[in-house]
């Protein structure tokens, strides 16, 4: 399945890398809240160093991977540069800490919904 294939590849990328937005809250949530535009694509959203943009865009290049907002179908990576990246390992993945996550529920109630309450305690 192409979006298997596609979090492979962001998960052997360079380091460091952390799920950022809707696929952090899905990782935090435990896979029970989905953001989910369409059935045929899917959107993984990648926070980065802002000095490790270009590196990582030739990398998914390189391996097939679109990050532009033009592909309908399949998969596409997301990358949010930042200057200050910060982890935490949920289920064995870096995803960006849960104070961010709940920040971003916060911030956009009707993107997530009751998804705070879906989130788990630790990682």
């Amino acid at each position: 399945m192409e979006w298997a294939r596609v979090r492979n590849v962001v998960l052997s990328g360079p380091e460091p890398k952390a799920w950022a937005g809707e696929t952090a809250v899905e990782h935090w949530t435990g896979g029970r809240y989905k953001l989910a535009p369409s059935l045929y694509s899917r959107v993984f959203s990648l926070a980065i160093p802002y000095t490790r943009e270009e590196t990582w865009r030739k990398y998914l290049n390189d391996h097939g991977v679109s990050t532009t907002t033009r592909k309908r179908v399949g998969a596409r990576v997301e990358l949010i540069p930042r200057r200050k990246l910060r982890a935490s390992l949920v289920n064995g993945e870096p995803v960006i800490p849960r104070s961010e996550v709940e920040g971003m529920i916060r911030e956009h109630p009707a993107l997530y919904g009751d998804a705070k309450e879906l989130l788990l305690d630790r990682p």
